[in-house]
C-alpha cells in the first residue's frame, strides 16, 4: 500500500517552493539572503525535529525565530564590547 499523505520533508519542501518564490517577486534583493537564512534554520529544525509532527509552516516560523533572536544576540554583544 502506499501513503496517502505526502511525507513532511516533501511537505516542507513544496511549502519552500512556494515561499520563495513569492519572497522573490515582492522583496528587493537584498533581502533574498535573509530569507535563504531562515529557509536554512527551518530546514535545520526539520532535521532535528523529524520524528515529530510538524507543520511545515511552523518549521519555517521557529527559522525565523531563530535567526533574528541570533541577529539580535550579535548586534548586542558588539554594542557592549
Amino acid at each position: 500500500m502506499g501513503r496517502s499523505a505526502p511525507t513532511f520533508t516533501h511537505a516542507f519542501d513544496e511549502y519552500i517552493k512556494k515561499f520563495r518564490s513569492i519572497a522573490s517577486r515582492y522583496l528587493p534583493e537584498e533581502d533574498m539572503e535573509t530569507i535563504e537564512t531562515i529557509i536554512r534554520e527551518a530546514r535545520r529544525i526539520q532535521n532535528l525535529f523529524i520524528a515529530l509532527p510538524m507543520d511545515p509552516v511552523e518549521a519555517l516560523l521557529l527559522g525565523g525565530i531563530l535567526s533574528l533572536y541570533r541577529e539580535i544576540k550579535t548586534v548586542t554583544l558588539k554594542e557592549c564590547l
